[in-house]
């Protein structure tokens, strides 16, 4: 298996902020995660704090 190793948070926070590929838009976005709500079995959404980038096309 290839393993890489994680870089430090810092500088995987700075080189993702100005990312090339995918366009960043905001580091603290409130989503309602689709995925929390079905690994807990409700209708309720479950709102996380997310990164997000432009969809790439």
């Amino acid at each position: 298996m290839h393993r890489q190793q994680v870089p430090p948070l810092a500088e995987l926070k700075k080189v993702l902020r100005t990312s090339k590929a995918r366009r960043f838009v905001d580091s603290s976005r409130v989503i309602n995660s689709a995925i929390k709500t079905r690994n807990a079995g409700d209708d309720q959404g479950k709102a996380v704090r997310c990164w997000v980038f432009e969809l790439g096309g």
